[in-house]
């Protein structure tokens, strides 16, 4: 038997709105194009950041001519997870689908240049099946980094969430994880006690675990950083205001998804996609399993997700 003792308990630092390196030497303030008709474009000396006006999303984070976003993908909010056996034996995923694709009505998207040089983009919503609000904001300063303001109130009679936080496909070539941590293997806040706070390194691959019937996999706790790269060590590393959960996987949730009725499929018949998809959460419900058919299955009350009003603070550098 093992066990980690903290000697001091983290207190997490407030998330900074510009980088350091800014104070360095003169960098001009971001520059926001509103010409296009289908992208609200904000560009500096080495990046540019890019939101569809339809939907409000942020579609592209390039720096130093580098793609962070894979084509045809977004940063997007998320509340879903690929059900687990206890979340089907417990009825959750019945009970809570209307998070499963919720419908963003985008309200309206604006954009400005502050006093102190960052630009500032703010996407409100209303999600009509959950009675809830949404307002995504950020704040990107002349280095390119992003400060991502996540809000939502949500009536709560609605159902619980399975997570809060959002998701996001990258290119293949962005397949390490080097994070700090708990890990090595996945871990859940109702089963974290065994995996070890750290600092770990692993490829997509080997973080998603091929249990016989596909569903949720491969997600960390507590972690104080998360850095998705590429062999050389460029891409980008996430930072939050609290200790948040992670994981990358070669796998889309919707990919491991069983849908309304659980269906019976074998791991390997879920086709691996070249994609790394990156989630990004305030907080994960629970594994559950205290039995497996019963409301029992579910987690147990603190490591619920009930709806209401949730605040999510991540950082992109």
């Amino acid at each position: 038997a093992r066990r980690q003792l903290a000697v001091r308990e983290y207190v997490p630092r407030p998330l900074p709105m510009r980088s350091a390196t800014d104070v360095t030497r003169p960098v001009a303030a971001p520059a926001i194009d509103s010409v296009n008709s289908n992208r609200l474009r904000i560009s500096g000396e080495r990046f540019a950041v890019e939101f569809d006006r339809r939907s409000g999303f942020m579609v592209r984070y390039a720096v130093s001519g580098a793609e962070m976003i894979a084509e045809g993908s977004a940063l997007e909010p998320n509340f879903w997870r690929a059900p687990t056996d206890n979340d089907y034996g417990g009825g959750a995923v019945a009970k809570s689908k209307v998070w499963r694709k919720p419908e963003f009505t985008l309200q309206g998207l604006n954009a400005s240049v502050e006093a102190d040089s960052v630009a500032v983009v703010e996407a409100s919503y209303v999600i009509p099946q959950a009675g809830a609000r949404l307002v995504m904001k950020y704040i990107v300063d002349p280095a390119g980094a992003i400060t991502v303001s996540q809000k939502m109130h949500a009536d709560p009679s609605a159902p619980d969430i399975f997570r809060y936080g959002v998701k996001v496909a990258m290119p293949a070539e962005y397949d390490t994880s080097t994070y700090y941590g708990r890990g090595p293997t996945e871990n859940y806040a109702d089963r974290n006690d065994a995996a070890f706070l750290g600092v770990y390194c692993q490829t997509a691959d080997e973080q998603a675990h091929a249990y016989v019937r596909p569903q949720e996999t491969g997600t960390k706790t507590d972690m104080r950083y998360w850095r998705q790269t590429d062999m050389g060590g460029r891409g980008i590393e996430i930072t939050a205001s609290a200790p948040f959960c992670a994981s990358a996987l070669h796998y889309s949730i919707e990919s491991l998804d069983g849908g309304d009725e659980k269906a019976q499929r074998h791991f390997g018949e879920i086709e691996r996609s070249p994609l790394v998809f990156l989630s990004i959460d305030m907080a994960h419900v629970g594994a559950g399993g205290v039995d497996s058919w019963s409301d029992d299955a579910i987690a147990m009350e603190p490591y619920r997700l009930h709806s209401g009003t949730y605040d999510f603070c991540f950082r992109l550098t």
